[in-house]
Order: C-alpha cells, then structure tokens, then sequence
C-alpha cells in the first residue's frame, strides 16, 4: 500500500532553517548534520551537501536530481558488508 494522496512528505524543517540563515547572512552553505533519516528529499533541496549520521559515523550526501523523491537514510549505509573468509587448501 502507498503514502495517502492527503499526506504530505515529511521534511525537517532544520534543513531550510540552516539554509535560510546561510543565505541571510550572505554566507556559504556548509554541511548541515541530519541526524533524522526519513526526511524527504525535494526538488529545493538540489546542490545542498548534508552530514547524515548512521549510527556509527557521519556520511556526506550531495543532493543530485536522480535523488529526488528518494528518503536521506536510504544513501546513509548502516550495516557492513560481508567479508568472506579466505578458504584453505588441505594437502
């Protein structure tokens, strides 16, 4: 089942808060730290970079157009991948 067509897409408004005062002030927009995954990403959002937390450690992300509509979390990787052991030859 999909997201309710009434239901709006959730996005923290921290993000806009910090871009908003990087703007006023005439500065450069740095990093902004998400430690919320299930935010949104929106067409407003493209060319920002944020630090998104994975529980471990910081990951940037640089918003690109084929993002769009996509959640933050999903390109933050939280598990490691499998290493498989080396096998070793019995003589």
């Amino acid at each position: 089942m999909g997201r309710q067509a009434w239901k709006l897409y959730y996005t923290h408004a921290e993000v806009f808060a910090q871009y908003k005062e990087a703007t006023l002030a005439q500065t450069e927009f740095k990093n902004a730290v998400l430690f919320n995954r299930s935010t949104y990403i929106s067409k407003s959002m493209l060319g920002m970079t944020f630090e998104i937390y994975n529980g471990m450690k910081f990951m940037t992300l640089t918003i690109t157009p084929d993002k769009v509509g996509y959640k933050v979390g999903e390109f933050a990787i939280t598990r490691k991948k499998p290493v498989e052991k080396k096998k070793k030859k019995k003589k």
